[in-house]
């Protein structure tokens, strides 16, 4: 419907290689809970793998 909507993008790939990275996308809108996007060890793990996680706020 283009509705904008804000997300936030945690990479260690440099900008020209982001395309490559495999990308976890979180995405949850309802009932007024946040999303989760404190630290854990599976995300760091994540990241030095060389994925990308990215949080839509919805």
């Amino acid at each position: 419907d283009g509705t904008m909507v804000p997300l936030t993008l945690l990479h260690v790939p440099a900008l020209s290689e982001l395309r490559k990275a495999p990308l976890l996308l979180h995405v949850y809108g309802a009932y007024g809970v946040d999303l989760n996007m404190a630290f854990s060890p599976e995300k760091r793990l994540l990241l030095e793998d060389g994925w990308a996680l990215a949080y839509c706020h919805v």
